[in-house]
């Protein structure tokens, strides 16, 4: 009989534990079952987001490419532009060659800069005014020295520009390989400019009277030029000018020739 209560007893703790378990498991599986749904379906959703593709709008090489599109066809609308061309203005880097009388000798005149503007007229006409600054150095009266004389005058003169395609879509087949139509245009421009001198001797004796000497004089002798330009335009608005002119006071001459750059507008 004690043999028996032995046994049993083990037996029915055996039985406890494995209850309790049991019942553990069927309290906490629910939970755990809830918990792994809301994983997946929020991993779904991520997912989801991953894979959803932006608007457009959101888009930034849309943005982008847009962008570029809005910017090109301004610079379409500005080359195709029909209004005439009302007004210019123009700086140009020149080099010149110099040649002078009255015992003057050795003179060179420095690289420098032109400017320019002109108003356009329907006809072609040009009224403009124009700043030549002239610099360099010489002998004058066997005085030796730098010179300076800063030209300001007005000039006339007359435009030719080719015109614009009558047929854009026949241009641009006929074109492929530009966007747009550069134009040409030749300008033959002359005038009078009245000039102020500045001045430095570097040696001699007597240097009154000389171009480098200012106390007597600030005014030298006035001034007639003529230049013939050519301009290449792009979208109408931009132009790489070319030229070749000449000045003369009767006693100094100025040859030049010039390269730079022009702003247009209607």
């Amino acid at each position: 009989m004690e043999m028996g209560k032995a046994l049993l007893i083990p037996f029915t703790l055996s039985w406890i534990f494995s209850a309790h378990n049991c019942l553990a498991e069927d309290l906490l599986l629910p939970a755990k079952v809830k918990r792994q749904k809301i994983k997946s379906i929020q991993s779904s959703k991520k997912i989801q987001r991953k894979k959803r593709p932006l608007p457009e709008s959101a888009d930034p090489k849309h943005s982008e490419k847009k962008r570029r599109q809005e910017e090109q066809q301004k610079i379409n609308a500005l080359a195709w532009d029909p209004r005439p061309l009302r007004w210019s203005v123009s700086t140009n880097l020149v080099l010149t060659q110099t040649s002078a009388s009255n015992r003057r000798s050795g003179y060179s005149t420095d690289p420098g800069l032109h400017l320019a503007a002109v108003k356009i007229e329907p006809s072609g006409s040009l009224l403009g005014i124009r700043i030549l600054p002239m610099a360099g150095y010489g002998v004058h009266k066997k005085v030796s020295g730098r010179f300076a004389f800063n030209y300001i005058g007005v000039d006339w003169g007359y435009l030719w520009l080719s015109d614009l395609p009558q047929d854009r879509k026949k241009w641009r087949a006929d074109h492929p390989e530009l966007q747009n139509p550069e134009r040409d245009a030749m300008m033959i421009r002359a005038g009078i400019a009245a000039g102020a001198k500045i001045g430095y001797v570097e040696a001699g004796i007597n240097p009154a009277s000389t171009d480098f000497e200012t106390s007597r004089g600030l005014f030298p002798a006035p001034a007639v030029w003529m230049e013939l330009r050519r301009s290449r335009l792009f979208f109408q608005r931009l132009g790489i000018d070319t030229s070749l002119g000449i000045m003369m006071t009767g006693e100094i001459n100025w040859l030049w020739v010039s390269i730079g750059l022009s702003m247009w507008g209607v």
